[in-house]
């Protein structure tokens, strides 16, 4: 099936990241970065809504053609190199991610085997790669923990290697679950719950809610993720632009959650928060 390819000229990797952002809700099937180019496929158009939103935020100018399908697993295993997360406090490895023909790193405290396929969460996104480093400062030992856009399950193995009691991990589109699926399998796993939803839903209380998504889906099931909450939930938001910083803060104020930690990196936030003022 002939694939719509979409080449937006965009100079600054802050803004090919933003673009990148913003694109995702798109259905967009892979993303190649070359030189001051951003390329992404897709089985649809790009809604024009959404072309122009990235020409408003960024000023970009792109072009379109039509081509014909690509094998984006050889063009991941290509150009995939892993990546090493370090205590923000000391010299140490605190996760190595990486995929299976990759040799594992053995002074890493976590060793993470991602295949991302067409899913988002390898590690290498200035977001994911901050949630996972602020991870290394939460005890998840016995803990009961949610990954809401669980994406390839990236945070939630994590979450139940550092010892978590279970971990429900949400995504709403098919393909990620089936790659969180594999994923989840290939770091053998027990505790992940994988379920398909649009929206935040819970029976228990958790202790730890991981929301590495984006503003909209954030903001829109947030009184669900208030209800949820004890006053001892942890909870990490990211996904988010630092435009997005007065929007976020307001919509937690609104629902009587309270941010305890705002972490700035490469034009993104990561927000810790716990329920009350």
């Amino acid at each position: 099936m002939p694939y719509h390819q979409y080449i937006f000229t965009i100079s600054e990797q802050e803004n090919r990241d933003i673009a990148i952002a913003l694109l995702n809700g798109a259905m967009v099937e892979g993303f190649e970065e070359k030189g001051n180019e951003l390329i992404a496929v897709t089985k649809e158009e790009i809604p024009k809504e959404t072309l122009n939103e990235l020409i408003d935020l960024l000023n970009v100018t792109y072009s379109r053609s039509i081509m014909e399908e690509v094998n984006w697993n050889a063009v991941w295993e290509a150009g995939f190199q892993p990546i090493k997360v370090v205590y923000p406090d000391r010299d140490k490895v605190f996760a190595y991610v990486r995929a299976n023909f990759h040799d594992p790193l053995n002074d890493a405290d976590y060793d993470l085997m991602i295949t991302p396929k067409m899913s988002f969460g390898t590690g290498h996104h200035a977001t994911t790669y901050g949630m996972i480093s602020y991870m290394s400062s939460i005890q998840f030992e016995n803990r009961v923990v949610v990954d809401f856009g669980t994406g390839t399950g990236l945070l939630a193995i994590l979450a139940e290697k550092m010892g978590a009691k279970s971990v429900l991990a949400i995504d709403y589109d098919p393909w990620c679950i089936t790659n969180a699926t594999e994923n989840i399998s290939a770091n053998e796993c027990r505790n992940i719950k994988l379920k398909q939803s649009d929206h935040f839903e819970i029976l228990t209380r958790p202790d730890i809610i991981l929301a590495n998504i984006n503003l909209n889906i954030i903001k829109s099931n947030l009184p669900a993720i208030a209800e949820s909450c004890s006053d001892d939930t942890v909870l990490l938001f990211s996904g988010l632009l630092l435009t997005d910083e007065t929007d976020i803060l307001n919509a937690l104020y609104e629902v009587n959650i309270t941010e305890s930690a705002i972490i700035k990196n490469d034009g993104w936030l990561i927000i810790a928060a716990k329920k009350g003022r």
